[in-house]
Protein backbone atom coordinates (compact mmCIF):
# COMPACT_ATOMS: atom_id res chain seq x y z
CA UNK A 1 0.00 0.00 0.00
CA UNK A 2 3.18 2.58 0.67
CA UNK A 3 3.21 2.45 -3.12
CA UNK A 4 0.19 4.04 -3.53
CA UNK A 5 0.53 6.36 -0.91
CA UNK A 6 0.19 9.54 -2.49
CA UNK A 7 0.17 8.52 -6.09
CA UNK A 8 -1.31 11.67 -7.55
CA UNK A 9 2.32 13.86 -6.78
CA UNK A 10 4.38 10.90 -8.15
CA UNK A 11 2.63 10.60 -11.80
CA UNK A 12 1.59 14.55 -12.08
CA UNK A 13 5.00 15.58 -13.66
CA UNK A 14 5.13 13.24 -16.49
CA UNK A 15 1.71 14.90 -18.37
CA UNK A 16 3.30 18.56 -16.98
CA UNK A 17 6.65 17.53 -18.58
CA UNK A 18 5.35 15.73 -21.58
CA UNK A 19 2.88 18.60 -22.77
CA UNK A 20 5.49 21.46 -22.07
CA UNK A 21 8.11 18.85 -24.43
CA UNK A 22 4.92 18.74 -27.26
CA UNK A 23 4.37 22.46 -27.41
CA UNK A 24 8.56 23.22 -27.12
CA UNK A 25 9.33 20.49 -30.17
CA UNK A 26 5.78 22.29 -32.26
CA UNK A 27 7.25 25.38 -31.93
CA UNK A 28 10.95 24.31 -33.25
CA UNK A 29 9.27 22.40 -35.70
CA UNK A 30 7.05 25.28 -36.85
CA UNK A 31 10.28 27.44 -37.18
CA UNK A 32 12.75 25.27 -38.64
CA UNK A 33 9.98 23.14 -40.83
CA UNK A 34 11.89 20.55 -40.12
CA UNK A 35 9.07 17.08 -39.97
CA UNK A 36 11.11 14.81 -37.58
CA UNK A 37 10.48 17.40 -35.16
CA UNK A 38 7.18 17.45 -35.68
CA UNK A 39 6.83 13.86 -35.79
CA UNK A 40 9.10 13.83 -32.29
CA UNK A 41 6.54 16.15 -30.76
CA UNK A 42 3.34 14.33 -31.86
CA UNK A 43 5.13 11.21 -29.83
CA UNK A 44 5.50 12.89 -26.85
CA UNK A 45 2.05 14.46 -27.32
CA UNK A 46 0.68 11.16 -27.03
CA UNK A 47 3.32 10.39 -24.09
CA UNK A 48 1.15 13.37 -22.67
CA UNK A 49 -1.97 12.31 -23.30
CA UNK A 50 -1.58 9.15 -21.63
CA UNK A 51 0.10 9.88 -18.75
CA UNK A 52 -2.26 12.52 -17.87
CA UNK A 53 -5.28 9.61 -17.86
CA UNK A 54 -3.13 8.38 -15.38
CA UNK A 55 -2.36 11.53 -13.63
CA UNK A 56 -6.00 12.25 -13.28
CA UNK A 57 -7.02 9.14 -12.29
CA UNK A 58 -4.78 9.06 -9.25
CA UNK A 59 -5.66 12.53 -8.68
CA UNK A 60 -9.52 11.44 -8.35
CA UNK A 61 -8.60 8.65 -6.44
CA UNK A 62 -7.06 10.27 -4.00
CA UNK A 63 -8.96 13.73 -3.37
CA UNK A 64 -11.98 10.80 -2.64
CA UNK A 65 -9.09 8.71 -0.62
CA UNK A 66 -8.35 11.44 1.79
CA UNK A 67 -11.87 13.04 1.58
CA UNK A 68 -11.00 16.49 -0.02
CA UNK A 69 -13.42 19.37 -0.81
CA UNK A 70 -11.27 22.41 -1.32
CA UNK A 71 -12.39 24.89 -3.71
CA UNK A 72 -9.50 25.26 -4.99
CA UNK A 73 -9.28 20.77 -5.63
CA UNK A 74 -12.39 21.23 -7.96
CA UNK A 75 -10.71 24.04 -9.94
CA UNK A 76 -7.73 21.98 -10.59
CA UNK A 77 -9.70 18.69 -11.29
CA UNK A 78 -11.88 20.94 -13.99
CA UNK A 79 -8.57 22.12 -15.88
CA UNK A 80 -7.15 18.41 -15.33
CA UNK A 81 -11.00 17.33 -17.29
CA UNK A 82 -10.23 19.98 -19.73
CA UNK A 83 -6.46 18.74 -20.63
CA UNK A 84 -7.95 15.56 -20.91
CA UNK A 85 -10.64 16.56 -23.04
CA UNK A 86 -8.37 18.34 -25.58
CA UNK A 87 -5.44 16.27 -25.50
CA UNK A 88 -7.47 13.31 -26.19
CA UNK A 89 -10.24 14.85 -28.83
CA UNK A 90 -6.63 16.25 -30.19
CA UNK A 91 -5.72 12.49 -30.68
CA UNK A 92 -8.73 11.10 -32.41
CA UNK A 93 -8.99 14.22 -34.54
CA UNK A 94 -5.20 13.32 -36.02
CA UNK A 95 -6.24 10.22 -36.56
CA UNK A 96 -8.63 10.49 -38.03
CA UNK A 97 -7.35 13.22 -40.51
CA UNK A 98 -4.27 11.13 -40.79
CA UNK A 99 -4.49 11.39 -45.10
CA UNK A 100 -5.01 15.08 -44.82
CA UNK A 101 -1.04 16.36 -43.56
CA UNK A 102 -2.15 20.13 -43.31
CA UNK A 103 -5.13 19.81 -41.53
CA UNK A 104 -4.02 16.86 -39.22
CA UNK A 105 -0.78 19.10 -38.28
CA UNK A 106 -3.79 22.42 -37.53
CA UNK A 107 -5.53 20.20 -35.39
CA UNK A 108 -2.12 19.31 -34.13
CA UNK A 109 -0.47 22.63 -33.18
CA UNK A 110 -3.98 23.91 -31.86
CA UNK A 111 -4.82 20.78 -29.21
CA UNK A 112 -1.11 20.99 -27.97
CA UNK A 113 -0.80 24.86 -27.24
CA UNK A 114 -4.62 24.90 -26.01
CA UNK A 115 -3.45 21.70 -23.73
CA UNK A 116 -0.40 23.16 -22.62
CA UNK A 117 -2.01 26.73 -21.60
CA UNK A 118 -4.73 23.95 -19.79
CA UNK A 119 -1.76 22.14 -18.01
CA UNK A 120 -0.61 25.50 -17.05
CA UNK A 121 -3.73 26.64 -15.03
CA UNK A 122 -4.35 23.22 -13.76
CA UNK A 123 -0.70 23.21 -12.21
CA UNK A 124 -0.83 26.75 -10.88
CA UNK A 125 -4.34 25.42 -9.26
CA UNK A 126 -2.83 22.22 -7.81
CA UNK A 127 0.46 24.03 -6.51
CA UNK A 128 -1.36 26.66 -4.97
CA UNK A 129 -3.63 24.18 -3.30
CA UNK A 130 -0.46 22.12 -1.99
CA UNK A 131 1.91 25.11 -0.68
CA UNK A 132 -0.34 27.57 -0.31
CA UNK A 133 -3.14 25.91 1.78
CA UNK A 134 -1.33 22.50 2.68
CA UNK A 135 -3.89 20.00 1.09
CA UNK A 136 -3.11 16.32 0.75
CA UNK A 137 0.46 17.38 2.80
CA UNK A 138 0.60 15.55 6.05
CA UNK A 139 3.27 16.45 9.00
Amino acid sequence: MDLLTLLHPKLVHFPIAFFFGAWFLDVVSLLSKKEPVYKAAVYVYIMAAFSSAAAVASGLWEADRLNVHHPLMYTHRNFAFAVLGVSWTGLILIYILGKQPQAARLVFTCACWLAAALVLAASYFGGEMVFGYGVGVHL
